[in-house]
This record gives C-alpha cells, sequence and structure tokens, in this order.
C-alpha cells in the first residue's frame, strides 16, 4: 500500500511529497509516453523498444547540446578574461 493511501496518514511540512503513482506518470510524460495507453504499449515489444530508444536518443542529443553549450561558454568567458588582463 502506498504511503498516501494510510487512513491515519501525515501531511509533510513544506508542501506534499509525490506520490509513486504521480511521479510515475510525470516520468511517462517526460518520455513522450500515453499513461492511458501504457498496457497497450508494453504489449507489443517491438514498439516499447523504438518507444524507449527514441527518448533515449532525445536524451542523448539533448546532453550534447548542453555540453557543446557550456564548453562554448567558458571558451568564450575565459578568453574575454585573458584579454583584460593582459
Amino acid at each position: 500500500m502506498l504511503y498516501g493511501q494510510l487512513p491515519n496518514a501525515k501531511r509533510h511540512p513544506g508542501g506534499q511529497q509525490k506520490r509513486y503513482k504521480d511521479q510515475f506518470c510525470v516520468n511517462l510524460k517526460t518520455c513522450h509516453i500515453d499513461y492511458t495507453k501504457l498496457e497497450a504499449l508494453a504489449a507489443d515489444r517491438s514498439q516499447w523498444r523504438r518507444a524507449v530508444e527514441h527518448f533515449e536518443q532525445q536524451c542523448i542529443d539533448t546532453a550534447k547540446t548542453h555540453r557543446a553549450t557550456r564548453k562554448a561558454r567558458t571558451f568564450t568567458n575565459s578568453s574575454t578574461f585573458n584579454l583584460l588582463h593582459m
């Protein structure tokens, strides 16, 4: 039984914690998977693999973009700093 479903569960100070079910739905939305069609998607193994591979590739591409942006920003800031203090 989930903690949020206990009859005498207390509220957490500073706001509620997400239940497992709520966080699971958030993760599925991040993966662009409709949670209402989850069972049908998981039943078809090849379709499930394509969905997961698509999400993994999307994460890799996002990480590469962030890394390139971070490196470009670091290079620009350090070269500006060096030119000003010569």
